[in-house]
């Protein structure tokens, strides 16, 4: 929670446009990250299938255990294999400390926190989970689980960015942070790794999310001892953790391991095995031509790839800007379907009848184009403003309008169609940072995308390090936290019960169903001085965005269709060939 993440389907390279601007503005340096209590508390012991772990109590109150291991480690021969059982232990396990990050290379978003750009950090040996529980947990009944995953490109993100204390503290449920393996460690597909295969689930590409169907599989084990509800499991996560949410959905192997699920800002996408090994259209790096450049010309054996170093590995999938490019949720056959990743979520919500709740915020990709060097100029080399207030205006209104379509309003629309009254849509609307020197943060990131986790988990301070005192005022921190309290309490209903309804109060505006009434409608999230938490008619369709690009009289100027319409290729090409098509129309 304490940096901001990119969508799963964005091409990394695109958050980095943020950062030189935050840097001089935040002057972020937060010392404090990743710091918890290391006194053991004995009311924390509890025995797992692998032996007896012992947490703490933190300062919100709650029981917390970090670094769980809930499967053994993916190295050596178990590299590219589903994941297999951790070993158990005899002693009583201290659960402290924040487990080691998943292998990623460190990017401009750690440079916040003092770390060196470009290096390759982390451990394969990452397979573990964090759990905060109600200090209440064992004196009464079972609570539900709220089972967390990360975004960040499929690509970069650990357990340690996201505090579940305050949540499960007030709201009284077990919250679940997992780690997994990420990049083309969690995401690789290779005819010879298939052929290497031990049993069906190691034939898989999609290895990542076989490591979260393991820490569900872990979790519906054992929660129970943290006084967890095993009957009752929602999955939740943010941006490329949204897409996993979607991937689990539809995947055959995750059947009854959750009962409910939450997809914040994320999209239905996968690409398939041939592109995932040869690359194609907006899918960079396939592993074919990886592997040849790393073995000069020819396809290694599973035993040489997997000895590769991680150094190695990553290197060859690193831009020149740092970030990895990697083909993510691949459509493997055995993790994730084969089919349209649209329509297999649709069946798969009707037919296992799982209550869903999704949505986006207003100004999702104000984000990627804040301090874009194209779009914006740094007053006094500091101070970030648009430079064509028309255009950005403009092409954040048809970026925002394509991710509502194919995140949201599309998928609503046919759930409506099949019938199904156990789906929910929402839409973030806080635009409260004001103004910070000489420039308006309200109307450059506004509702930008992963603004709402932070009102989710309850927990503000430390949110991208020092940019929170831009965006996390004094002046806005009573209304802030009336929101907060409202998304907390209609996300934990929305556990309890399959139903955000009027949250766990029953006191807040009624949250309806996409079904319900003569049109689709989607619950505004926004604090009274925005108009406050309300209900309105949502239906965007991809066939509205590209009538709006022709239609737009903002755009009657130079190549600004062209540009527009390379953007949306470049951020939705690989989630819709109508958007990703629309370059040749005007380019």
């Amino acid at each position: 929670m304490k940096r901001l993440i990119c969508i799963q389907f964005i091409d990394t390279i695109k958050c980095l446009w943020v950062i030189p601007c935050i840097l001089l503005v935040a002057a972020c340096t937060d010392d404090d990250v990743g710091k918890f209590p290391t006194q053991p508390s004995h009311e924390t012991l509890v025995r797992v299938e692998q032996g007896e772990v012992v947490g703490f109590v933190n300062e919100n109150g709650a029981k917390v255990w970090l670094g769980i291991p809930y499967a053994a480690a993916p190295v050596g021969d178990l590299r590219w294999r589903a994941p297999r059982q951790s070993e158990s232990w005899a002693h009583e396990r201290l659960a402290l400390e924040q487990p080691s990050w998943c292998i990623q290379m460190t990017g401009a978003l750690d440079k916040l926190y003092g770390i060196e750009t470009g290096n390759i950090v982390g451990s394969e040996d990452c397979l573990y989970l964090n759990i905060y529980a109600p200090s209440s947990v064992g004196t009464e009944k079972p609570v539900p689980v709220m089972f967390w995953i990360h975004g960040g490109s499929n690509v970069w993100g650990r357990a340690e960015e996201y505090d579940g204390s305050v949540l499960a503290q007030k709201y009284g449920v077990v919250v679940v942070i997992v780690q997994y393996r990420l990049g083309p460690l969690g995401w690789f597909a290779h005819p010879s790794i298939r052929g290497d295969a031990k049993n069906v689930e190691d034939k898989a590409a999609s290895f990542a999310i076989l490591d979260q169907i393991a820490a569900l599989k872990w979790v519906k084990n054992n929660i129970a001892g943290f006084g967890g509800d095993t009957q009752n499991i929602t999955i939740f996560g943010e941006s490329a953790g949204a897409a996993n949410v979607e991937g689990l959905i539809t995947s055959p192997l995750a059947v009854g391991l959750f009962e409910k699920a939450i997809a914040q800002s994320g999209a239905p996408r996968s690409v398939s095995i041939e592109v995932a090994q040869s690359g194609g259209s907006y899918v960079k790096n396939g592993s074919l031509q990886i592997m040849s450049e790393l073995f000069d010309g020819r396809q290694p054996t599973p035993e040489e790839m997997r000895q590769l170093t991680p150094e190695q590995l990553y290197s060859a999938y690193a831009a020149e800007s740092h970030a990895i490019q990697a083909p993510t949720m691949i459509a493997d056959g055995v993790a994730i379907p084969l089919r349209n990743a649209a329509d297999a979520l649709v069946q798969a919500v009707k037919e296992r009848d799982i209550p869903f709740l999704f949505g986006s915020n207003k100004d999702e990709s104000k984000y990627f184009f804040a301090f874009n060097p194209k779009m914006t100029d740094k007053q006094f080399g500091l101070f970030p403003k648009a430079k064509d207030t028309i255009f950005y205006d403009a092409i954040s209104d048809h970026a925002d309008d394509a991710w509502r379509a194919l995140g949201v309003d599309e998928v609503a629309f046919s759930l409506r169609e099949q019938s199904v009254h156990h789906a929910y849509t929402y839409r973030f609307d806080w635009d409260e940072e004001g103004t910070h020197y000489l420039s308006d943060f309200s109307y450059l990131l506004g509702a930008a995308h992963t603004m709402e986790i932070p009102f989710v988990f309850g927990v503000f301070d430390g949110f991208l390090g020092r940019l929170s005192e831009i965006s996390f005022k004094p002046a806005t921190e009573e209304s802030r936290l009336k929101l907060s309290e409202a998304m907390m309490s209609y996300w934990t209903q929305f556990a309890y019960t399959g139903s955000p309804e009027k949250g766990r109060s029953q006191t807040l505006p009624l949250w309806p169903n996409v079904a319900s009434g003569d049109t689709i409608l989607t619950q505004v999230l926004d604090t009274e001085q925005g108009g406050g938490i309300r209900a309105e008619h949502s239906m965007k369709t991809v066939d509205d965005v590209v009538s709006g690009i022709k239609d737009d009289p903002r755009l009657n100027r130079g190549d600004t269709r062209c540009i527009i319409s390379r953007e949306l290729g470049n951020i939705y090409g690989r989630g819709n060939q109508e958007l990703a098509n629309l370059y040749k129309q005007y380019c």
